[in-house]
């Protein structure tokens, strides 16, 4: 390469370069964009992947929920806290056949403004899951040990800015990748909220390519929520034997190597956590990895539970988060 003092280019082009650093006019700070926030409510045992990029260069995340007994198909709510099935999308169900796919358009994924620190302590981090993997339960595919073809709810969504936990200090129970013997009890979350900026309004969404509307109530910001269900009223109070099958399924459905250890605490009469554990090894995922046929569990017809609020899902699994889905 020709230096430029070999050019004798220099003394005329350092006064050059002097005279713009004293004259130019100091770039001015973009004012933020107007829009509004609105929000996906996430209740019950899910799973976040993460998902190939959107036409428009964003970043996406899958909704993942294996078909588990004792629990219903999920629904997918409008508002905060939809009550009953008054505001209950009938006519675009979640169904386990279709990969779902919500579009917001306006997104600002890369221009959110001044916002908190997503909540990520209370997430249930699993073990690094290969793409093939993951992809092959996104797109139906994947299959158990005995070749089964597993089956899967999935929703692609786009990745939020940021997460909101609801339930922080709610749930405990014990989880590992090893025995959960000597494991402490740790806290989780079951009830997260995702949050995007939009930008202008107003916006269209649309799920499977139908619209839909964003609905804020009580003050709160515009929302929709995708909620799993589960008939509480026919769970065991010594073991919470759903939450311990909805981790088995994830397990599997995941591929994960020894699978998952839980165990939960003893339920209240409500169905709510005690602080108490069982000694009874039937309360332990491990002893139904072993012996699978043990399953105590039944399997309930799809709509044959009563439709909930978002805040009233299952709510003993917790989520998982899966290769750093969330921000």
């Amino acid at each position: 390469m020709t230096s430029l003092a070999k050019t004798g280019f220099t003394n005329h082009i350092v006064p050059m370069v002097l005279l713009f650093a004293l004259t130019a006019t100091p770039a001015k700070s973009q004012p933020p964009p107007i829009g509004i926030w609105i929000d996906i409510h996430v209740n019950g045992p899910w799973d976040y992947v993460p998902y190939k990029a959107s036409a428009s260069g964003s970043d996406q995340i899958a909704l993942i929920i294996p078909k588990t007994p004792g629990h219903d198909r999920p629904v997918f709510l409008v508002g905060p806290h939809a009550d009953q099935d008054a505001d209950l999308l009938k006519d675009i169900p979640i169904t386990t056949a279709t990969l779902h796919t919500v579009i917001i358009d306006g997104l600002q994924t890369t221009n959110c403004p001044g916002h908190p620190t997503s909540t990520s302590t209370p997430f249930r981090k699993l073990p690094p899951i290969t793409k093939q993997r993951i992809d092959s339960v996104i797109d139906g595919t994947a299959t158990g040990p005995d070749g089964t073809r597993l089956v899967r709810y999935a929703i692609v969504l786009p990745k939020p800015c940021y997460t909101t936990s609801m339930a922080i200090g709610d749930s405990y129970s014990k989880m590992d990748v090893k025995e959960v013997d000597t494991t402490n009890p740790q806290p989780y979350t079951s009830w997260m909220v995702l949050h995007y900026f939009v930008s202008p309004v107003p916006f269209t969404a649309t799920y499977d390519k139908v619209p839909f509307t964003f609905i804020g109530e009580n003050g709160g910001s515009p929302a929709v929520g995708f909620v799993m269900r589960a008939d509480k009223q026919k769970n065991d109070l010594d073991c919470d034997g759903k939450s311990l099958m909805s981790v088995i399924s994830s397990a599997v459905l995941w591929d994960i190597t020894g699978g998952i250890f839980a165990q939960f605490p003893q339920l209240k009469a409500d169905g709510s956590q005690s602080a108490a554990y069982s000694s009874n090894p039937k309360c332990r995922s491990s002893y139904y990895t072993a012996t699978p046929a043990k399953m105590p569990m039944e399997d309930k017809a799809p709509g044959s539970l009563k439709i909930v609020s978002v805040g009233s899902g299952d709510c003993h699994r917790g989520q998982f988060v899966i290769n750093s889905a969330l921000p």
